[in-house]
């Protein structure tokens, strides 16, 4: 009774809510990002985990006390977070329950300002892991592709690198998404050779690329253009569409036919990897533990060197729902892409369409769909979401 009354209290002094979710925020993107560079030499995982969850009390609070929701929302709300965390559980990883987490509690606060920080807390992050990875404060690791060096900079893997540039260039084209112009295009071309000649990230360069027309298009729809305006609205389906082409593909998969062979060497044997996960877990509908043996990080660069034929890892963020996190929460997290791009597209607003369509593309070869250090957008689906130069819009 105490605690209820003392809870009471401080909702009744208006505590900012908002303050206490960019706080969580902050804080859950800086470890999520440190915890994709060579700093976890420094900084263990387990650490990093364990303050994570210290940090996710605050917008739990927020949601639970704060937040005004009518009982049977807080029953969904339950039911989805009880979900997660036997998805956590079963699959020994919990992106997918910290994700959860900031997406049910973001009631009330500014998505603009939530990307704003993203963006330039990132930018700074970033550029701080090249140049100490630089200077040899921490591992610049280095891979090769036959004649090729792949650098990563501080970052766990050539990919990683890439796929942060890339987050970093869709959450610009976001919060400046009225004055891209030329010059932005022309920025962004250049970028994605840089890419490929630094981590030799081939896919990732063809991401970056295709910003270029799906931007142009967003644009283009924004300003009323019927054609692009009717491309645009179809931009959401995307994500079932690439979803369920990715589980075809990989659980049909046969290496004896030359067209799955082609686009298996394509996605760098993603196909192949893939295949194997099906065969041996299965879908799940709650979650799996999956053994997994990745390239990326200090652990993962000296398996390669040593191991190399331990090598099993499931890059879709499509596949990982279906087999690692489980189909209920796969269903979840890209309800959740599908309703905002919706919601958006109903309003005439097309920027945020366009960066799922983006998200959704890249998720076809990498899993950071799942993972806030990469993917802070799906938190818009309870935030209130702004329209470039407009006032602050909350969709009902």
């Amino acid at each position: 009774m105490w605690l209820k009354n003392e809870i009471t209290s401080l909702v009744e002094k208006d505590i900012d809510r908002e303050s206490i979710y960019v706080f969580s925020f902050i804080a859950v993107v800086f470890l999520g990002y440190l915890e994709t560079t060579t700093f976890t030499e420094f900084v263990p995982r387990h650490l990093i985990d364990q303050l994570t969850y210290v940090v996710l009390l605050f917008p739990l609070f927020k949601l639970f006390f704060l937040d005004n929701y009518k009982i049977s929302k807080k029953i969904v709300i339950i039911s989805i977070l009880l979900l997660s965390i036997i998805s956590w559980k079963k699959a020994g990883s919990n992106v997918l329950f910290v994700m959860t987490i900031m997406i049910l509690s973001a009631q009330g606060v500014s998505f603009n300002k939530l990307i704003k920080y993203y963006f330039y807390i990132t930018l700074i992050l970033f550029i701080a892991t090249i140049f100490y990875s630089l200077l040899g404060i921490i591992q610049n690791l280095v891979y090769q592709r036959g004649n090729v060096y792949r650098y990563s900079f501080g970052i766990n893997y050539p990919t990683d690198f890439a796929a942060h540039i890339f987050s970093l260039c869709l959450a610009y084209c976001y919060l400046h998404f009225n004055k891209l112009k030329f010059s932005s295009y022309i920025f962004f071309f250049l970028l994605a050779f840089v890419v490929n000649f630094i981590s030799n990230a081939r896919l990732s360069m063809i991401t970056v690329l295709l910003i270029i027309p799906v931007m142009l298009v967003a644009q283009a729809a924004e300003r009323k253009n019927r054609i692009c305006r009717i491309i645009a609205s179809f931009y959401w389906t995307s994500i079932p569409i690439l979803g369920f082409i990715a589980g075809y593909a990989a659980y049909f998969y046969t290496p004896s036919n030359h067209l799955y062979m082609h686009f298996n060497n394509l996605l760098s044997g993603r196909l192949q990897y893939s295949k194997i996960g099906f065969d041996q877990y299965g879908f799940s509908w709650f979650g799996n533990r999956v053994i997994e043996h990745g390239w990326g990080s200090v652990n993962g660069h000296y398996m390669m060197g040593h191991a190399a034929d331990q090598y099993f890892y499931l890059d879709s963020s499509y596949i990982r729902l279906m087999i690692l996190f489980g189909l209920l929460m796969g269903i979840w997290i890209l309800g959740v892409a599908v309703t905002i791009s919706l919601t958006e597209i109903k309003h005439r607003h097309y920027a945020l369409p366009a960066v799922i369509f983006l998200l959704s593309i890249s998720s076809l070869i990498d899993q950071h769909f799942l993972e806030l250090a990469y993917n802070p957008f799906l938190i818009a689906l309870l935030a209130s979401r702004n329209v470039i130069g407009e006032d602050n819009i909350k969709y009902e």
